[in-house]
Parts: C-alpha cells; structure tokens; sequence
C-alpha cells in the first residue's frame, strides 16, 4: 500500500526540456551532442543566410556541411531546398522576427528530413501557435535587450538524454559586467572613456568564442531574462518598425527586405538591401552620426554559397529599432538616410 499525502517528492515538468546556457553556441553543441546521443546522423544542411557561429558547432564534431540558398528576389527574402540526404539534419531560421519566408514549407521538411533544429533567436517572440514543429530550437536572448550573454535551448516533446552544464566562465562574466557597468555610466551619466567598455566588449567576446561548451549564465542573467515585460519589447519593436517602413517607401535607394509587419511578426531589426558600392559607405555615414546599424552576417571560412546567396552579404544593412527608442529616434535614422542619398 502507498502513502497518501504528507511532502512532496517529485516535481510534475513538461513534456518540452528547456536549459539554459552561456550563449546560442553553447545551447546549439549541446543539442547536437543530444542528437548524436540516440540518433545515427552525419551531416546537416544550413540556410546559406546565417552566421559562423551557426555552423562552427557542427564542423566541431566533424559532420559535413552544405547549404541550401537564401536569397533576396523580387523583394523579398526566400529560400530554394534540395532534396534530403540520409541521415542528414536539417536547420532553419525565422529572419528578423517575421514570420514569412517563401520556400520553406515545414510540413514537407518535417515529412523528409527525421531531425529538425530551429534557431528562434529572431523569432522567439512571436506567439506559440506562430512556431514550427521541429524536434529541438534554440535561442540566444542578448541580441534583444540587456540580458547580457543568455541562450535556452529546448527539446520538444521530450528530455535530453546529456547532463545538465553547471560550469561558469568567470572570465567572461567578470568582463561581460565590468563592460556593461562602464558603457551604463557613458550613456546615462556621461562619466568614463567609451574606448574603455569598447574594448572590454570586444575581449569578453574573444573569450566567449575561445570558452563556451557547456558554460552556463550567472543567476542575475536569468533574472533578468526571467523578469523582462515581453509586451513592451513587443510593442515598442513593431511600432518603430514601422516607422522606418513608412518612411522608406519614399526611397527608390534602400528596399526593405521585408516590406509589411505581419500580426505575428517582431522585428529585431528592419534589415533593408543597399547597392554593394554603397552600402558599406552608408554604414560609415551612419556611424558618423552615431548611429550603429549591424551586417548580418559577415562571409566566414565556412560558408560555401552559391553567388545567388551571397549577394546578401555584400547587400544587407539592419536598421535598429529596438525597446531603447521611439519615434524622435526612427525619425533621426531616416532622416539621415535621406541625407546620405
């Protein structure tokens, strides 16, 4: 006979297995340890579209990469997706926090490919019923809001089979903070050197790359992540957005890449498509005006695309729109725009 009542010994957890850790890198070797635990698979086929970080992982534990192409046609971003290969993995992004990418139709993946990893970094604040079925998504927070370095990575449906990470990189973290605490005192009370958060930026993120398999973030990083109200971020994101839209339908030189906010969507940034010869001096321009819009992504040793696909590199430019600002900033932005051209 069993006893009834009296403590606790067990908790009742989801189907789903969320854990978190020091970054997107580090979430997505985990995952792919997980996949090798129970699964007999040697390479994965990437979108063309995508960052070294992306693909490292893989390359890491020896599986052999190809791409299918993402490209920019009759403005808009979509993709073109071979035929599968055994006991191959395949990868797909949701760009920007939008919803639509012509060419990726999930359920046809789903039905040929028997292991499916989504990046949700750009999407991951898009409703539920807006994600697509994959058996496991990953998602690395920071590029969002100030959580500093904090990725999840999530087995659907199911438990990882590998142990939990518990180890820190203190030497990251000590220089993640100390950066964040200089460049706070910059911006908000115009005390320090901005060379000084700058550079320690910049060594914190050599140590990142050197120093991330199974690291996970400090408590504060999680509380902070834990605590974020989402419907601001949300709300904040689209309205810039559009506001940057708007102004560029007047401008022939720039084309957004994704030209309508859909109700699902929320954009981490507004990417748009310059002429190559211009692009990197409207970059400069921009910067000139401290305003700091990002590349996504640069050309790595890894990617070998076709030239369809890498025109997006030499094209790309992503408008910032993010929590911080509002209008007087997304006016600020497009006026300057319209002064470069």
């Amino acid at each position: 006979m069993v006893e009834i009542g009296s403590d606790f010994w067990k908790a009742e957890l989801k189907k789903d297995d969320i854990r978190f850790f020091l970054s997107g890198r580090t979430a997505l070797e985990y995952i792919i340890r997980d996949i090798l635990w129970d699964r007999d698979v040697c390479s994965v086929l990437l979108p063309s579209y995508c960052c070294h970080t992306m693909i490292e992982p893989f390359v890491r534990h020896g599986m052999g990469i190809r791409f299918y192409d993402v490209y920019f046609d009759k403005g808009r971003l979509c993709a073109r997706i071979p035929e599968p290969r055994q006991r191959e993995i395949f990868f797909f992004i949701k760009y920007f926090g939008y919803q639509k990418l012509p060419g990726l139709d999930s359920e046809s993946i789903r039905s040929r490919w028997d292991c499916m990893i989504q990046d949700c970094t750009h999407s991951w604040l898009m409703p539920e019923r807006a994600k697509e079925f994959c058996d496991y998504r990953f998602t690395s927070y920071r590029k969002w809001t100030g959580t500093g370095a904090v990725a999840s990575a999530e087995r659907v449906g199911a438990h990882f089979h590998i142990e939990k990470p518990i180890r820190i990189n203190k030497e990251y973290e000590k220089l993640i903070g100390d950066a964040e605490k200089r460049k706070k005192e910059y911006i908000e009370e115009n005390r320090g050197d901005k060379k000084e958060y700058l550079k320690l930026f910049q060594e914190a993120e050599e140590e990142l790359s050197r120093n991330y398999e199974d690291c996970v973030p400090e408590y504060e990083r999680l509380y902070r992540l834990m605590n974020l109200d989402l419907n601001i971020i949300r709300e904040k994101r689209r309205e810039n957005a559009e506001v940057l839209l708007n102004h560029l339908k007047d401008m022939k030189e720039l084309t957004p890449m994704i030209s309508e906010i859909q109700p699902e969507d929320v954009p981490l940034f507004v990417p748009v498509m310059a002429e190559p010869d211009k692009r990197d001096l409207l970059r400069q321009y921009l910067i000139e005006k401290q305003i700091y819009c990002p590349v996504h992504w640069p050309v790595s040793e890894f990617h070998q695309i076709s030239g369809r696909a890498k025109e997006i590199y030499d094209r790309e430019l992503s408008l910032v729109c993010d929590q911080r600002y509002g209008r007087r900033e997304m006016e600020r932005i497009a006026e300057a725009l319209k002064r470069f051209y």
